[in-house]
């Protein structure tokens, strides 16, 4: 069976930029040492990090867990402990907040509020608000923002939280915001060089921002910068591979992005986050050369790789929640094989359930794709319960009377009109007017000119 995985899409380079988030995050969580952001030097900490270097992902948590577990029977208002509940925030699907706000408590206590082992912790705190909390997830992003200082042993984190904030602001169209805070973060990055790889990507991301903002000549200018030491440069690699693409010439783009991939699977402890991407963008080449069966392994290795590395806690939650099953779809669809993305994506499904909570906003677009395909396939009553669950998860969310609504009581009207219960459709319709008028007098509100 196929397995399915995290962040692709089917938009050749650019799909690799919402990734970026994740790699911020993963860049993190075992570099946390005391009360500086320096190298680890607890021994667990270490034990944990060369295990999921080596690829023993289970083996990584136990170690984290018991270390946990043996601190707070021993040690529960330590700084060792504040240690322990970063790494493992959320690995049982429930407390991550919790232990993040505890570990900021106990850090204030110990080191005082202007201290680097606080921003981690206030920084894990923002990656995990970020889904749904977008304007406590700048509010905390800020705050660390200003509490770390640019000395070698904080600029690798104030590199990321930059990063992470501009990727907010370009989620929200916000580019001249993002943008700053990109050169920022690239300069800072340069300076610390926290993690191979990790530079050029943010500076991947940022000649993207230029060329979206026409600075045509700012983009140029950043393949100046520094080389990886191992004389690869990953934002490099895919640039060349979109160039390719773009231009027609499919066999260097398809051995540019295999270079890619190579480079990824050679620093899996700090890039394993984009690797699916890299396998869609592998794939789509294949493709255009007509070479559908080796495409088609491509984007199922992707979703095999991402799969491998969920789990309960975040960033290995994140491999699974933003499932995309575009690529593979229109695959399927053209070869008219398209019956065949069902049990793809409840196998997806069931990986999502085992590792997030029913509301989770994951759950919801993966549903939705199901109920797309089921209505593609004409099976319009499968298509109408999966609504139905949808609707019942997000009035539970965000309330019966919320906006926010809408997209999806507009898909379950039509399919309602579909099943011809045209009486129960206009209900729904009525109810869809009168969310529109609530969401067109918050508007006015907020825009009164």
């Amino acid at each position: 069976m196929p397995r399915p995985g995290f962040c692709r899409s089917a938009g050749g380079g650019a799909a690799l930029l919402p990734c970026v988030a994740t790699l911020i995050f993963a860049a993190l969580p075992l570099t946390a040492n005391g009360q500086s952001c320096g190298p680890p030097s607890d021994p667990q900490i270490i034990a944990a990090a060369r295990a999921r270097k080596e690829g023993r992902q289970d083996e990584a948590i136990k170690i984290l867990w018991d270390a946990r577990q043996a601190t707070e029977q021993s040690a529960p208002d330590s700084p060792k402990m504040a240690l322990y509940l970063r790494n493992t925030a959320g690995m049982n699907g429930t407390d991550a907040v919790a232990a993040l706000q505890r570990a900021t408590d106990i850090d204030k206590r110990a080191f005082g509020p202007q201290n680097c082992a606080v921003a981690q912790d206030l920084y894990a705190l923002a990656f995990i608000h970020q889904p749904s909390q977008p304007s406590e997830t700048e509010r905390l992003l800020k705050e660390v923002i200003d509490m770390l200082r640019d000395t070698p042993a904080e600029l690798g984190l104030k590199s990321s939280a930059l990063a992470q904030l501009a990727e907010l602001y370009r989620g929200q169209e916000r580019l001249g915001e993002a943008t700053v805070l990109y050169e920022q973060s690239v300069k800072n990055c340069d300076a610390a060089n926290p993690i191979t790889g990790t530079c050029n990507l943010f500076r991947s991301t940022l000649e993207d921002l230029y060329l979206r903002l026409g600075r045509t000549e700012d983009a140029n200018r950043l393949h100046a910068g520094p080389e990886d030491p191992e004389g690869w440069r990953l934002g490099e690699l895919d640039r060349q591979g979109k160039e390719y693409e773009t231009n027609g010439v499919y066999v260097e783009a398809e051995e540019t992005y295999r270079r890619a991939i190579a480079f990824i699977q050679q620093h899996p402890e700090h890039l394993f986050g984009i690797l699916g991407v890299h396998f869609d963008m592998l794939g789509q080449v294949l493709e255009e050369q007509g070479r559908d069966s080796e495409a088609e392994q491509a984007y199922l290795r992707g979703l095999e790789v991402e799969e491998n590395a969920a789990g309960p806690k975040p960033p290995q939650s994140l491999y699974i929640r933003s499932l995309n099953f575009v690529a593979l779809m229109n695959l399927y669809r053209r070869k008219r094989r398209l019956q065949e993305m069902e049990p793809i994506i409840q196998h997806g499904l069931v990986i999502q359930e085992k590792y997030l909570s029913p509301q989770d906003r994951g759950i919801a677009s993966t549903l939705q794709t199901l109920a797309s395909l089921y209505r593609e396939e004409g099976k319009f009553a499968d298509a109408k319960s999966i609504y139905e669950r949808i609707l019942a998860s997000q009035e539970k969310d965000l309330g019966i009377a919320d906006p926010g609504l809408l997209p999806t009581l507009n898909d379950y009207a039509e399919t309602l009109r579909d099943l011809h219960d045209d009486a129960e459709a206009a209900a729904v319709q009525v109810r869809i007017n009168l969310l529109q008028l609530i969401q067109n007098k918050s508007a006015q509100q907020k825009n009164p000119n």
